[in-house]
């Protein structure tokens, strides 16, 4: 059964998040009941009535397939009921019943839909009371009675958590239905002709064939046009309104890069996923190490405050390129800030080769950190297998190859959403991992002093201000921003409080209960601590389903820092006059996409100890980018009075994270010569 249900959840996955993400992603709040409605815009079909038909007539036939399934509960009932046991199957004593109440059960099913048409508002109500009872709740229920897990152990009070959620939900859907009935009443008549499955969709694409052919090749003219100066012409409006007078000139026509890759659709609500996306990782695992290095009032506090002065420094950023909209040229990238407010010399020579290094070796640290979590959950399962570090990298770098196709930032945004939860799910994992372990008699003996000797402790403690500072590092709020859609006045707020709502939720969670469970022994990311000395502390199956949640997220991960990459390149290769999906325009971006992900997985595979590298140039760029320029920034654009309040927290904020680049510096630099002697090239760590 096992292997069964691995085959069906291999079709699961495949369709359900392609169409679910597809569609959604093509029709957004527009998608209909069935998407294949959505596919005819006012009697004009948007494909070639050839697909449309070869779609539904596959379609067409596993209803039949699909049908005839859901038949034989009703069918062994009837046999149950009418047929002879102890006859053969297909004597004429069974075969003549069988064929009479067969028969009479599909002619009723037709009959009763050919006369209620909108049987499915009624199969809704009947799916809340029964589907969710018989696959959410009753497993649960059963495994428990049967098995009888120890009420102190996570099997039982997972079992009881699933089935209380989906008691609840199964009267939440109920009530979403009867009042969906009650909203449609007025539109229900007996054999009505409704819109609602395939054969009227069929009958649409027959007779529209012959309109089809005469919009054949016809394409939208101005699309092309419009689309550089969408932006602009909304900021001018936005300008108006707010009574902002700016100098009378032309709206600049985007570059590429802006257009394609930082295009600004998005919401509020979208930007906090970007956001929590590029802030909120499995590098978050670390932060019980860092406490280790800190102790707990160290280690608390250190937190707390970077917590505090990320969101301040993010929301100063914000309130710049606020004030830039303003002043009516919109700035999308940290380079044209750095070029705006400081000089060309600041985005060209620092900020965008900053950027551009800290961004591609974050996509090569997460393709590294992909594969050895591949690699982790195939120990796991196999813990005598014989494959190397470098082939997890690769398969890694392969999935991510295909999600690197993606054509803007904002299209992450369904994917971004997945990333969000995907983080709540195995910081929870990992919180309830600590939890439990730390009241087991195996648990570790809790030693909370700091390790090492006085020259150890020291660098220990400036190497964990690294962290925590690094683990709450960005690096692209603008052009996070960059894809709202104008005016972006408060929105920036509103999505970093919806960002810093799942790292207060989750950074704190995951730091003091590993810093409870293990004390200094809390290791660089605490999943090692879960695998104990002799064998795992947790089960298998948890230790899977948590490496798992965190494998998907990193992929999340790497595509959002791939976007400044994909920019850059889309900037120089791509032309912005040309439709997006024109063949000028796709050749060079699946070149250029594909050789930056195929150049990242291979110096991840290369380079296993990456991650000190990048400790020593997150020290260099995240600092700067995320804890320094924010200040300078808002001191600049809006000039604090020297004698201000924020003047001075600004520029003491500035002076201690310039301290903080030194300091991370050398303590990155000294573990990397202290780690020095185990480097080797396609290591398998």
């Amino acid at each position: 059964m096992f292997k069964g249900l691995c085959v069906c959840y291999t079709v699961v996955l495949l369709t359900f998040f392609s169409v679910s993400i597809s569609g959604y992603w093509a029709f957004g709040n527009q998608a209909k009941g069935t998407i294949l409605l959505n596919f005819l815009v006012d009697e004009k079909p948007l494909l070639p009535t050839w697909v449309l038909l070869m779609t539904n007539v596959f379609t067409f036939l596993q209803v039949s397939a699909v049908s005839v399934v859901y038949l034989q509960p009703t069918n062994e009932v009837l046999e149950r009921k009418f047929v002879n046991a102890k006859i053969d199957q297909f004597s004429v004593r069974n075969v003549v019943p069988r064929l009479v109440y067969r028969s009479l059960s599909v002619m009723i099913a037709t009959t009763v839909a050919a006369i209620f048409p909108f049987f499915r508002d009624i199969n809704a109500l009947i799916g809340a009371f029964g589907c969710i009872p018989l696959d959410f709740i009753l497993p649960m229920v059963l495994y428990n009675v049967v098995f009888k897990p120890s009420k102190y152990s996570f099997l039982f009070w997972g079992n009881t958590i699933i089935a209380l959620i989906f008691s609840a939900l199964g009267v939440l859907g109920a009530i979403s239905s009867i009042r969906q009935i009650i909203l449609d009443a007025n539109t229900y008549s007996l054999f009505a002709n409704l819109i609602l499955g395939f054969s009227e969709f069929l009958y649409s694409v027959y007779r529209l064939s012959s309109i089809f052919q005469e919009h054949k090749g016809r394409e939208r003219e101005m699309g092309t046009v419009a689309a550089p100066y969408m932006m602009e012409l909304a900021s001018e409006v936005y300008q108006k309104q707010e009574g902002v007078v700016a100098a009378s000139s032309p709206p600049k026509q985007l570059d590429a890069g802006a257009l394609f890759v930082l295009k600004s659709q998005g919401s509020w609500l979208h930007v906090g996923y970007h956001l929590t996306t590029s802030i909120v990782a499995p590098v978050l695992l670390s932060l019980p190490f860092a406490m280790a290095l800190l102790g707990w009032v160290g280690g608390v506090i250190c937190v707390a405050l970077a917590a505090l002065v990320t969101f301040y420094s993010y929301t100063l950023l914000s309130l710049v390129l606020e004030h830039q909209e303003k002043l009516g040229h919109r700035q999308l990238r940290f380079r044209d800030m750095a070029r705006d407010i400081l000089g060309p010399a600041w985005g060209k020579y620092f900020v965008g080769p900053l950027q551009f290094w800290i961004c591609y070796g974050a996509v090569i640290a997460c393709t590294l950190l992909g594969g050895q979590s591949l690699k982790f959950i195939y120990l796991l399962s196999n813990p005598d297998g014989t494959m190397k570090l470098y082939q997890f990298i690769i398969m890694f770098g392969g999935v991510t190859l295909f999600l690197a196709q993606m054509p803007s930032f904002h299209s992450l945004r369904h994917i971004n959403l997945v990333s969000l939860i995907l983080c709540l799910a195995y910081s929870s994992c990992v919180t309830a991992g600590c939890i439990y372990i730390g009241h087991t008699n195996n648990a570790p003996i809790k030693d909370y002093s700091i390790k090492g000797s006085t020259k150890d402790r020291y660098f220990g403690i400036f190497n964990g201000i690294s962290i925590i500072a690094t683990t709450y590092a960005s690096g692209i709020i603008p052009e996070i921003q960059a894809t709202l859609a104008p005016p972006v006045k408060g929105k920036m707020f509103k999505g970093l409080c919806v960002c810093y709502s799942v790292i207060v939720t989750t950074y704190f969670s995951v730091a003091m209960s590993g810093y409870w469970a293990f004390g200094n022994q809390a290791m660089g990311t605490v999943l090692y601590n879960f695998m104990g000395v002799d064998k795992p502390l947790l089960p298998t199956w948890f230790l899977l389903m948590t490496n798992v949640f965190t494998l998907l997220q990193v992929l999340a991960v790497t595509v959002v820092y791939l976007q400044p990459t994909n920019e850059v390149f889309e900037k120089k290769f791509a032309d912005p006059k040309k439709d997006q999906f024109s063949v000028r325009n796709v050749v060079p971006r699946l070149i250029f996409r594909s050789l930056t992900v195929v150049v990242a997985t291979f110096f991840a595979a290369m380079l296993p100890f990456f991650g000190d590298i990048m400790a020593l140039f997150g020290a260099f760029g995240c600092i700067p980018l995320d804890f320094i320029l924010p200040m300078i920034f808002y001191n600049v654009s809006f000039k604090p009075s020297k004698q201000s309040l924020i003047f001075w927290v600004n520029t003491l904020i500035a002076g201690v994270s310039f301290l903080l680049v030194g300091v991370g510096a050398v303590a990155s630099v000294r573990q990397i010569f202290l780690d020095a002697k185990t480097y080797r090239l396609f290591a398998n760590m």
